[in-house]
């Protein structure tokens, strides 16, 4: 199954700062450069592994309103500058600053998956992290019973 996608080519261009900017570390000769089209999907796969890989145990991927959600794409887009930076000059010319926002993004993303954070795309979000749900019997108490032998 395909995820969603996380983040617009408009969205990766202007976070690093333009078009041409992401040309120049595509190290294309122009957006219309094939060269270009694989950067993008390059960088935007590896976003999305970063991404998915962790709140993919906290959230269902396939749940369409997972990709509108703002912290995901915010958390997607640092990522995929980083990639950019980081795919465009092998690794060695990342900028501080890039490099720190995409850690703060991942350490984010490591308080959704154990459960620090919600993206509220569920009306039971501790569910989705397999915690026990308690259904109460018709007095309102909880027994082994409904509890799954936990007591």
């Amino acid at each position: 199954m395909a995820l969603s996608q996380l983040f617009t080519d408009a969205q990766l261009e202007i976070a690093v700062g333009g078009a041409h900017r992401l040309v120049q570390l595509a190290r294309a000769s122009s957006a219309s450069d094939p060269i270009y089209a694989g950067f993008k999907t390059e960088v935007r796969s590896a976003a999305q592994a970063d991404v998915y890989g962790l709140a993919k145990i906290a959230v269902d991927p396939a749940d369409p309103n997972v990709p509108a959600a703002g912290l995901l794409q915010q958390y997607c887009v640092t990522c995929a500058v980083y990639w950019a930076h980081h795919k465009g000059s092998g690794g060695i010319e990342v900028p501080q600053d890039v490099a720190r926002a995409r850690d703060q993004a991942i350490e984010a993303l490591r308080e959704l998956r154990d459960g620090g954070r919600t993206l509220d795309l569920a009306t039971d979000p501790t569910g989705k992290l397999g915690g026990p749900t308690v259904v109460l019997n018709a007095k309102g108490l909880v027994t082994r019973r409904n509890f799954g032998s936990f007591c």
